[in-house]
């Protein structure tokens, strides 16, 4: 009987494994890895093509490939423009196969713009879709909390949304079961609509080193306080300021004393408490 045998590569081949497994007592001629995969295993034996999805020593699982037949095969070849791999036989010519490989998605892009009806219109392409890929859109009012907003077929490309806030951040997230996700470029949105109330933002974010936050409102102002809360639930600064009726105001933060981390704003005006999270790279 001839062995299959695989080299551990990591000490230059001193030492090998046996990989027989369950073949039958028969000369093996020929090995190649699968296109594409660095597990699945194909072999040419005295009994036509072999393959395995795991090399594991003498405990391997080779099954036939009922693609070929079962005769003498000499030699593979794997052409890896298309994955088609080609066996010459022992006098039954030249058989061969395509191996369809499953590659994870990858390289999700995504744009956004504002349709007519003053929702948010959001389209992405992706690479290597399969039927098991989902796509989950997120929305963020801020482009740091991002939440789980729909999730779609692996054919969807486009989805509108509405939102509330003065401008709307948005990412798709693909998955697959048993591999990371993919995420997407971030985009925003900015809403033409009157939005009502006092709206809170923090400028830049992720700060780097000196922010501010800026403070909007369509009707009535006032006096308002403000505190910067460190992820531990810890106060780090504070102030307080005066909103304009139908105004707009920037507030400087010392962001430069600011450890690297999450920190949330709170700020309370006419009874109510905003809040706005930022990260301080």
């Amino acid at each position: 009987m001839i062995i299959i045998c695989w080299a551990f590569f990591s000490n230059g081949g001193t030492s090998w494994t046996t990989c027989d497994g369950n073949l039958p007592d028969m000369p093996v001629r020929w090995a190649v890895f699968e296109p594409g995969s660095n597990s699945t295993v194909i072999l040419a034996t005295e009994a036509g093509v072999y393959t395995t999805d795991v090399l594991n020593g003498g405990s391997t699982v080779w099954t036939t490939n009922p693609g070929f037949p079962t005769v003498r095969t000499d030699m593979l070849k794997v052409r890896t423009s298309d994955n088609t791999i080609a066996a010459a036989t022992h006098g039954r010519g030249i058989f061969t196969a395509n191996f369809n490989v499953v590659l994870p998605v990858r390289d999700v892009r995504l744009q956004a713009s504002l349709a007519g009806n003053g929702k948010s219109l959001l389209s992405w392409t992706a690479e290597d879709v399969t039927s098991d890929t989902k796509f989950m859109v997120q929305y963020s009012p801020d482009g740091s909390r991002f939440t789980d907003v729909n999730e779609l077929s692996y054919s969807a490309r486009r989805f509108e949304h509405s939102f509330g806030a003065e401008m709307g951040y948005y990412r798709v997230i693909a998955t697959e079961v048993g591999r990371p996700p993919v995420f997407s470029n971030i985009v925003s949105v900015k809403n033409n609509r009157p939005v009502k109330g006092i709206q809170l933002n923090i400028l830049p974010n992720p700060v780097v080193s000196n922010a501010s936050f800026e403070l909007t409102t369509n009707g009535a102002g006032g006096k308002f306080e403000w505190q910067l809360i460190n992820n531990n639930g810890q106060l780090v600064q504070r102030g307080t300021g005066v909103l304009p009726d139908a105004g707009r105001i920037y507030q400087p933060i010392n962001a430069a004393v600011l450890p690297t981390g999450r920190y949330t704003l709170r700020l309370g005006i006419s009874e109510k408490l905003y809040t706005s999270p930022f990260i301080k790279q």
